[in-house]
């Protein structure tokens, strides 16, 4: 999910629901998003590594890497649209919802695969959200573990920053993390 500027961005963002592509941002008028991807791929060019991007994970089975980068995301949503019923488990990887919205098994499945294929590799977590919630699985798969917000257009530039020790992580959550799936 590292290739998608939309998934960074969330609702409210050019319409109401956000967006579920990046063709908006493709046009003539927003070329202005940058995804992490590209921006890891724009700073290899500069610092001599190279970037792979293999979203299933396939590559690791042969090849050795100094680090995977797995990006996890929920799809955007505003309102409504992306509330959680009552009862329903704050859990991101959860198979299954009353209405089959705000499912993403295949997260957890690629992050798990990720460590079975490359179990020495180091693994950093970018995960894209509006909301905490219940990741504990994730994290504890995860060598780290970032929680990214909703960072937009400029996703790849600020995280690339951050991962390479160019700026440090600053900030304080306002309230605890999920510390179970309710």
């Amino acid at each position: 999910k590292a290739r998608w500027s939309y998934l960074a961005c969330g609702g409210w963002t050019l319409s109401w629901q956000g967006l579920y592509n990046d063709d908006t941002f493709n046009d003539t008028s927003n070329k202005h998003a940058i995804s992490l991807l590209t921006s890891l791929q724009e700073h290899a060019k500069l610092h001599n590594y190279t970037v792979v991007d293999d979203e299933e994970g396939q590559d690791l089975r042969t090849n050795k890497y100094d680090v995977v980068i797995h990006v996890m995301a929920e799809d955007p949503y505003a309102e409504v649209e992306g509330d959680y019923d009552d009862g329903e488990s704050l859990m991101h990887h959860r198979n299954w919802s009353k209405f089959g919205k705000h499912t993403y098994p295949e997260d957890f499945v690629r992050l798990k695969k990720a460590r079975d294929y490359a179990p020495t590799t180091p693994v950093i977590t970018i995960f894209y959200s509006g909301r905490p919630l219940y990741i504990n699985a994730e994290i504890n798969l995860s060598d780290a573990f970032i929680e990214a917000w909703l960072p937009c257009k400029q996703a790849g530039p600020g995280l690339t920053d951050l991962l390479f020790g160019e700026v440090d992580f600053t900030g304080k959550l306002s309230m605890s993390w999920p510390a179970h799936p309710c």
